[in-house]
């Protein structure tokens, strides 16, 4: 607790300082300057179009050889049979008969064997045709425009009376300090390492988001130095929308055929084409079979390109080497003896160097067209740029660049007082529509600790002082040394490589700041105050308080002038050289 003591200045003038340079010219004597530049720029608009038609057709055979026996056995009898009868004899004096008898059996046996022969051959023909456009329209806006940008400086003496000089000077800002008291004060004392840490990398970010003007890097990278594993880092870093990713290293492509019906003397024939896509070659091949055989002997005999395999009984899968086949690999078979026959089979196909190459050359060209897009962007808007006319002001001013300062010594300071980062501050969320919305419950709590930490403490009157970059980062050093902010203060408080600041206490709030140093809780855990608390602040007093109401503060000692060098140059009237006198108050001021 001590007296508050606040050193307050107000600038009163301007005033040229040292010599920055001198322009001299000889009597009779004429200099030009004139600097030149030319820029033109295209507009390039290309169509691309591309249309691919695939036709494939698969053309299988199937032979079918069947034989079959017929046996007819015909066995036929035929009986006749012939009966007569005589009767002789005499029953009475009138009644003679006589009697006989006669038959006959004829059998005839008949055998008949038929042989039939029965040959077909089934032709199935699989046609598919596949047509693909692509089109690629790629629009590169780039203005034709021609800028050419003169800068004539001309100084002319050659009708002059003599020789001539111009005298440029450096402006220094001219303050009247005074120092007040507003008496007995709690102050906490804070230490902040690099105050001007975040600012630097927040103007520095709005700086290139604003002007947009990042060149892009040359794109140097030759076609065979593409690879599936650096493409999307170009990619990224071209911005381009067009690029195919490679080729798959391995494709596969299938086959298969059944057939049934047959008995033990039914053999089947097959063969078919396999269509191998462009850019890749056949390596390996795999034939796999289900059957149902009627004898030992039977067989499947496969065709794979120029392979050949033989599957015996009890052999169900085969695989082999292919020798590099491309655009399609024939396939045959034929069975023995063999009533059902299921086959499946695998081509592994791979990509070929040269399908590579082509992807790489492809890539390559669309990348390339990507960085020259990007390139002739960066060109249209410098162009834009130099074309702008008038006096470019830089910097803020010095005003804004103040309150910069305070709200940035005050972060740090709430954030070393209660020993967080604001990382759990965040009282709008957002809402069902997507809409950001308050959390009136996060507010609940955030809402009376904001205000205690902005109420208990007069920032309004808080008060620091800088030390040199050296005690910041080492590796900041040179970035530091080399800022140029037209605001001297403001260029001291970026470079600062730790601050001192003294922050004070609002009369009456002592026993509140106590209680939350110890306890952690704001307003002494009993909420906000009402309006009859004496802890209660009106807004009408922050407010005024802000704009810097005068208060019950007494000047102590006389008031001096503050000169600060600034980076302005102005040009004298004359071409004497400046000289300094001292006045009757012992100061030193320009004659």
């Amino acid at each position: 607790m001590a007296d508050l003591l606040i050193i307050k200045q107000q600038l009163i003038k301007y005033e040229a300082a040292d010599v920055a340079h001198i322009e001299s010219i000889l009597k009779g004597e004429k200099k030009d300057r004139e600097h030149s530049r030319r820029r033109e720029t295209e507009e390039v608009t290309f169509r691309e179009s591309e249309t691919t038609t695939t036709e494939e057709r698969e053309l299988e055979s199937t032979n079918r050889f069947e034989m079959s026996r017929e046996t007819e056995n015909t066995l036929r009898e035929d009986a006749s049979l012939k009966a007569g009868l005589t009767l002789s004899g005499r029953y009475g004096p009138t009644v003679d008969f006589s009697a006989s008898a006669e038959g006959s059996l004829d059998r005839t046996k008949e055998e008949a064997t038929k042989t039939a022969a029965k040959f077909s051959q089934e032709v199935t023909e699989r046609s598919s045709r596949k047509i693909t456009e692509r089109v690629l329209q790629r629009a590169s806006l780039r203005v034709t425009n021609e800028v050419i940008e003169k800068n004539l400086h001309t100084l002319d003496n050659t009708d002059g009376p003599a020789n001539i000089s111009g005298v440029y000077q450096w402006v220094n800002k001219v303050y009247e300090a005074q120092m007040f008291n507003y008496g007995l004060r709690t102050m906490f004392d804070f230490t902040v390492p690099e105050p001007g840490a975040f600012l630097i990398a927040a103007l520095e970010k709005s700086h290139a988001h604003a002007m947009e003007l990042e060149r892009p890097l040359p794109f140097t990278l030759r076609p065979n130095e593409i690879d599936e594993i650096n493409y999307h880092t170009y990619v990224s870093l071209y911005r381009a929308t067009d690029v195919t990713p490679p080729p798959d290293e391995y494709k596969t492509k299938s086959f298969d055929f059944k057939a049934g019906g047959g008995d033990d003397s039914t053999d089947y024939d097959h063969s078919g084409q396999i269509v191998i896509d462009e850019g890749y070659q056949a390596v390996h091949g795999s034939v796999g079979k289900v059957a149902n055989i009627w004898e030992d002997a039977a067989t499947v005999d496969v065709v794979l390109g120029k392979r050949t395999h033989r599957f015996p009984k009890g052999d169900w899968m085969w695989s082999t080497d292919l020798d590099l086949e491309t655009d399609s690999i024939p396939f045959a078979l034929n069975t023995y003896k063999i009533s059902h026959v299921a086959i499946a089979g695998e081509v592994k196909c791979q990509r070929t160097e040269r399908a590579m190459r082509k992807w790489r050359h492809e890539t390559h060209a669309k990348l390339t067209q990507a960085y020259k897009v990007l390139q002739a962007d960066y060109e249209e808007k410098l162009a834009n740029l130099e074309m702008q006319v008038g006096v470019a002001i830089k910097g803020k001013s010095p005003a804004l660049n103040l309150q910069l300062m305070k709200d940035e010594l005050r972060k740090n300071c709430v954030a070393i007082l209660t020993d967080q980062h604001f990382e759990r501050f965040g009282a709008v969320a957002t809402g069902s529509h997507g809409l950001p919305e308050s959390d009136l419950y996060e507010n609940e709590a955030e809402g009376p600790y904001v205000r205690f930490i902005e109420q208990a403490f007069e920032w309004e009157h808080m008060t620091w002082v800088t030390y040199p970059y050296f005690w910041g980062r080492k590796s900041q050093w040179e970035s530091k040394v080399s800022y140029e902010e037209n605001d001297p203060e403001f260029n001291q408080f970026l470079k600062a490589g730790y601050c001192r600041v003294v922050v004070p206490a609002r009369p009456g709030f002592e026993g509140a700041i106590d209680h939350f140093m110890h306890f952690g809780e704001p307003w002494k855990g009993k909420g906000l105050p009402p309006i009859s608390s004496p802890l209660y602040l009106p807004i009408a007093d922050e407010i005024a308080e802000r704009l810097a109401r005068p208060g019950e503060e007494v000047p102590q000692g006389d008031p001096w002038l503050v000169r600060v060098p600034t980076t302005l140059v102005h040009l004298r009237a004359d071409d004497r050289l400046p000289v300094w006198i001292k006045n009757a108050a012992g100061e030193w001021v320009p004659e």
